[in-house]
């Protein structure tokens, strides 16, 4: 099946990736990341957080720093976007506050999925399509 195109911020078409297997992801066992988060500093790989926010800003502000530190440390990243704000303003903040976004979304290595919770990634199109790029633990954790 073609995949969708995608706007590049500069108004370019182009098509994600599809991830591919032996393509370089940073190792579950390599010790702590960085979490672009000054209140939480460096996590172990697989740690769970919640973060509470009080306006859409705060959200926007943590989720592209987070979001940075993992796509500089060539982490898979993934944000199931629910209100107050939706995918398509997720994507375009991230893409205005991350430097070379549209690269790592080519690079197929972002996805953003509307939802509530994890049940929007196990529906079958997005489980697979999130379930083939996932690192070991992913796939544990839904």
């Amino acid at each position: 099946m073609p995949r969708k195109p995608i706007k590049t911020s500069a108004g370019r078409r182009a098509v994600r990736a599809r991830f591919k297997p032996g393509m370089p992801t940073a190792s579950v066992q390599s010790g702590p990341r960085k979490t672009g988060i000054r209140a939480i500093g460096d996590m172990p790989w697989g740690t769970h957080i919640c973060v509470f926010y009080e306006t859409k800003s705060d959200l926007l502000d943590t989720n592209a720093a987070y979001f940075s530190a993992g796509l500089s440390g060539n982490e898979f990243c993934v944000w199931a976007v629910s209100a107050p704000t939706t995918a398509d303003e997720a994507e375009d903040f991230l893409r205005r506050n991350i430097s070379d976004f549209d690269r790592h979304l080519i690079a197929g290595q972002v996805e953003i999925l509307p939802g509530y919770s994890r049940q929007s990634i196990r529906s079958a199109a997005n489980y697979r399509r999130v379930a083939r790029k996932a690192q070991p633990g992913f796939v544990e954790w839904l």
